[in-house]
């Protein structure tokens, strides 16, 4: 999937001739937002220029991939297990990876779960973190710097522990709100590294026609 900043917006008309009669200006607005012009434009006629497409902070991504693997509220599984490498094969072929989150127990039975996109939420910085850097700094080492990686992704599945023991998608969240890996590249994916073709070709099956896990 190609980077979205690398497209190009052409802005501005060409400037006009002192012999000629006005131009009168046109009635449809100008589709670019008015921040995203060169800052030397001093009237409504330019030199044309390029300028660089922000993504918006409000665009949503779907993930492309088979509907066979993708997750459907009310399907059923086994186990835990059994959803979370479901989930991961999906995550897998979709571009993303997956964080397991908060569960719910009742007399030791996990009753319900959350499998997340490992960019949901918001890195904290720890108190431990900050004696960490104290030390290095005493040490006069330079603190080593890690890249942000959570930009509040709400992608998800929830599941729930059903009557007859198997745990059901109760609830789904598909779009993510920043761009998946490309193919060439899901393989580098920490939770992506230990996916078994036997069990992906196993589950593609499975759900391809239509049946349960077990």
């Amino acid at each position: 999937m190609g980077d979205p900043g690398g497209k190009e917006a052409t802005l501005g008309t060409c400037s006009s001739s002192p012999t000629m009669a006005a131009v009168p200006q046109p009635s449809v607005r100008d589709p670019s937002p008015p921040s995203a012009g060169p800052s030397n434009i001093s009237g409504p006629f330019c030199t044309p220029k390029k300028i660089p497409m922000v993504p918006s902070s409000c665009s949503t991504f779907l993930p492309d991939c088979d509907d066979e693997l993708k997750p459907k509220v009310g399907m059923s599984f086994d186990s835990l297990d059994a959803v979370e490498e479901f989930y991961k094969i999906y995550a897998h072929e979709a571009g993303f990876a997956v964080r397991i989150g908060a569960q719910t127990k009742v007399l030791g039975i996990i009753e319900n779960k959350r499998f997340l996109c490992t960019r949901q939420g918001f890195s904290k910085k720890s108190a431990k973190s900050d004696v960490a850097l104290a030390g290095n700094q005493k040490n006069s080492k330079k603190p080593k710097m890690r890249s942000e990686t959570r930009c509040g992704c709400n992608a998800q599945i929830y599941v729930k522990l059903g009557p007859d023991k198997r745990y059901y998608i109760a609830s789904m969240i598909e779009h993510h709100n920043h761009g998946l890996v490309s193919p060439d590249k899901i393989m580098f994916l920490r939770s992506n590294r230990t996916i078994r073709e036997r069990v992906k070709t196993a589950l593609f099956t499975c759900h391809k026609a239509s049946i349960g896990t077990s």
